[in-house]
């Protein structure tokens, strides 16, 4: 995932997230060309299932993949002299935009910083990041960003704590996954 500041000010921060969502669906559509080329001119009898087959194997994992996860998610902490607001919206493939989470900025006591390994293939290790919103009656934290490197994250969390004029809690590291 991808974070990009779009908009940030003394008392602004907005941004943006971008999933690879995009780009597993144009792999999808150029797999399913490919396996198309190679099995239609073929002249075995199974040809014709086999292209059904994949299509709606491709068909099928685009929509679960559109109603499973939003390909792009924005979000703004914003400080104004009547308080302030904190809002995460989504924009899904199947659904449309809709706002996940909206909050008075006057809720929120602090922002902290999820830290987590995860071991990918060959035991390497891949840190990421995510970003928290902690709401003053101790309510459960509020996620405002999903998976991201850590750096981008950190420098999003520094931004939106200058932003809002809140603390910026000491990173909570997790468990490896």
């Amino acid at each position: 995932m991808r974070i990009r500041i779009t908009e940030e000010s003394h008392s602004l921060v907005a941004w943006e997230e971008h999933t690879p969502l995009l780009s597993i669906w144009a792999g999808l559509l150029i797999a399913f060309i490919l396996s198309l080329a190679i099995v239609a001119p073929s002249t075995h009898p199974w040809r014709w299932g086999v292209i059904i087959g994949s299509m709606l194997f491709c068909l099928g994992l685009s929509v679960f993949l559109g109603g499973a996860a939003p390909f792009q998610a924005s979000a703004r902490v914003e400080r104004t002299s009547e308080g302030g607001l904190v809002r995460r919206e989504e924009r899904w493939a199947l659904k449309g935009e809709q706002v996940t989470w909206e909050s008075p900025l006057e809720a929120m006591a602090s922002f902290w910083i999820e830290v987590r390994g995860f071991e990918e293939t060959g035991h390497r290790v891949v840190t990421l990041s995510r970003l928290w919103a902690r709401p003053v009656e101790g309510a459960e934290s509020i996620l405002l960003t999903g998976w991201a490197p850590v750096a981008s994250v950190q420098a999003l969390a520094t931004s939106v704590s200058q932003a809002a004029r809140l603390p910026l809690e000491n990173e909570a590291a997790g468990d490896m996954v």
